[in-house]
C-alpha cells in the first residue's frame, strides 16, 4: 500500500516547531562550548546575548556531527573522507586534525528517495570508522526502517549497525516506536524532538534499544 504524506496546517506548525528545536539544540551546544572557553570572562547574557561566542575555539573543541533524514548522506560522505585520509593521504594534516576532533556521530532517521546507499554497508569503510573510536548513535523510526515501499533502508541500516557492533565499534541504536500510530511523516520528524529530550534528560547513560539481531 502506498503512503501519502498529507500535511495540514497543524502538522506544518509542528514541523516548524521541530526545526526550531533543532536550531535551539545547536545553539545550546555552541553556548556550552563558549561557556567553557570563556569561563574566566564574566558577561551578562541580558546586556550581551552573544557573549558565548567570545573565545570560542572550535578548532580546539570536540565535535559531535549530527545528520537528519537526507542530511545523513553528509555523514556517510564523511566516512568516505575519513577512509580516504587514513589510507591514502595520512599526510593531510588539516584533515587528520579535523578527524581527531570528532567525538560522536549521530544518524537521525536517515533516508532518501534513491534506491540504495542510504546507509554505509562496506566493511572496509566501517572498519575505518571503528578505528577512529568515535561514538556512533543510530536513531531510527518505523517510518524509515519498516517502510515496505523502500525495503533497502531497513536492510542497509541493519547491516550498518550490526557490522559496526561485530567490529567492536561504540554504537548505540534507538528505535523510536509509537505503538498504535501509523507510519507517517510526523513520526519521522518526531525523532528530532525525542532526540532533544534524550539529550536534555540523560545524554550519556541511555540504554541501547536495538534488537539482538539488529
Amino acid at each position: 500500500m502506498k503512503r501519502m504524506a498529507v500535511l495540514d496546517v497543524s502538522t506544518v506548525t509542528e514541523l516548524r516547531g521541530t526545526f526550531r528545536t533543532v536550531v535551539w539544540l545547536c545553539v545550546q551546544t555552541l553556548r556550552r562550548a563558549g561557556a567553557r572557553a570563556g569561563a574566566a570572562h564574566a558577561h551578562s547574557p541580558e546586556s550581551d546575548p552573544l557573549w558565548w561566542r567570545e573565545n570560542l575555539a572550535l578548532d580546539e573543541s570536540s565535535l559531535t556531527l549530527v545528520g537528519f533524514s537526507k542530511g545523513c548522506v553528509v555523514l556517510n560522505q564523511l566516512i568516505y573522507e575519513f577512509h580516504y585520509t587514513k589510507t591514502l593521504t595520512p599526510g593531510d594534516a588539516h584533515m587528520m586534525r579535523f578527524t581527531g576532533r570528532v567525538r560522536s556521530m549521530v544518524w537521525l532517521d536517515g533516508g532518501h528517495a534513491g534506491g540504495k546507499n542510504t546507509w554505509i554497508t562496506s566493511r572496509s569503510l566501517l572498519e575505518t570508522l571503528t578505528r577512529l573510536d568515535v561514538n556512533v548513535f543510530v536513531h531510527v523510526s518505523p517510518y524509515q526502517v519498516q517502510d515496505e515501499s523502500r525495503p533497502w533502508i531497513g536492510r542497509e541500516e541493519k547491516t550498518f549497525t550490526g557490522l559496526l557492533k561485530k567490529l567492536g565499534a561504540k554504537v548505540c541504536r534507538y528505535l523510536h516506536e509509537q505503538p498504535g500510530m501509523p507510519q507517517s511523516l510526523h513520526m519521522h520528524f518526531e525523532v528530532l524532538a525525542s532526540f532533544k529530550n534524550m539529550q536534555d534528560n540523560c545524554p550519556d547513560n541511555l540504554p541501547d534499544t536495538s534488537d539482538e539481531d539488529a
